[in-house]
């Protein structure tokens, strides 16, 4: 009987607990790469792109973020370059 118990306890709570969030872009066209990465070296240049986002200024532990993504030129007709780091704070 308690191992019933235990595991819908476990399964109410499993539903009821979040994970981590994606985090929120708004510049979809300067985020690309981040959403797909298929899209790097589709430029005949070098894409460097820093986006810094902060939610709820002045209120301490509000959510901010920031991207730094760098897309590189096609190396040639199939290859392509590009990295993307992002990092998000969340809560206190």
């Amino acid at each position: 009987m308690m191992k019933w118990i235990s595991g819908i306890l476990f399964i109410c709570l499993s539903c009821s607990l979040s994970g981590q969030q994606e985090q929120l872009l708004t510049q979809f066209p300067y985020t690309k790469l981040l959403v797909n990465p298929a899209l790097a070296g589709e430029n005949d240049f070098t894409r460097v792109t820093a986006i810094h986002r902060d939610q709820w200024s002045g209120i301490q532990g509000a959510p901010s973020g920031q991207l730094l993504s760098v897309n590189l030129p096609t190396v040639s007709n199939n290859l392509g370059f590009g990295i993307s780091l992002s990092r998000q704070t969340v809560g206190i």
